[in-house]
């Protein structure tokens, strides 16, 4: 399904959500897509298979409500795609090697530990033209270039991808959608569900907080002993 050009543009998203958001999208524009995957899956079922979000988007730690330590679950939910992609982020590679796997469940998941804040460090690849892009490299939609379509989610409860359509584009959430376009070749297919990915913030459980200040507790009563 072709790409439906909708709503505004990215400034007045992130001037509507304020500095807060912490997400650098000086080259992003909102817009909404419907692919196989919209369409095959529970969101289809919505009635509404079209997803709001943004191209040529930049995802940072900060976005997601993470700081300077922060975890993050990774869902791959397979592709649909002639050409080999992949997807990496910590240790863990996803490769697609064609075809189609597309799944309403994940058909991988892994944990990373991302530490320092800034961009998540994540990355794309498509083998067949050599195409590696990181997050902080992506591309607008525009030509033949490999980019990702990116949505923050509204419904919790679900996960789901931004599907109320109000002209309201998200610039952060606890988690967001990735949504690849390998180039498919010239022009693009722009369908957009050649591997796509869902990344939620996990959290830092209170007791890992509370155990940081119990040594921090025990250090200080080991120091006024020895002093």
């Amino acid at each position: 399904m072709k790409i439906k050009k909708v709503f505004m543009s990215c400034a007045l998203a992130a001037s509507a959500l304020g500095a807060a958001a912490a997400m650098a999208v000086p080259a992003s524009t909102a817009g909404g897509l419907g692919n196989d995957f919209t369409s095959v899956t529970k969101f289809g079922a919505w009635g509404n298979p079209v997803v709001e979000g943004l191209y040529g988007d930049h995802i940072s730690v900060a976005a997601l409500g993470g700081g300077s330590w922060a975890k993050f679950h990774v869902e791959v939910f397979g592709g649909e795609a002639g050409y080999t992609n992949s997807f990496t982020f910590g240790s863990q590679t996803y490769t697609h090697t064609g075809g189609n796997d597309l799944k309403s469940t994940p058909v991988k998941e892994w944990d990373v530990v991302s530490l320092g804040g800034g961009l998540l460090d994540f990355k794309f690849k498509v083998l067949q033209n050599g195409g590696v892009f990181t997050n902080g490299a992506n591309p607008l939609n525009v030509g033949s270039a490999a980019n990702f379509f990116t949505s923050f989610g509204v419904d919790d409860s679900l996960r789901a991808p931004d599907l109320l359509l109000d002209g309201g584009t998200l610039a952060a959430g606890k988690y967001v959608w990735l949504f690849l376009d390998d180039g498919g070749g010239k022009p693009s297919d722009n369908d957009y569900d050649d591997l796509i990915v869902r990344i939620t913030y996990v959290p830092e459980p209170a007791t890992l907080g509370l155990l940081g200040l119990g040594l921090i507790g025990v250090g200080a009563l080991r120091r006024r002993k020895t002093g």
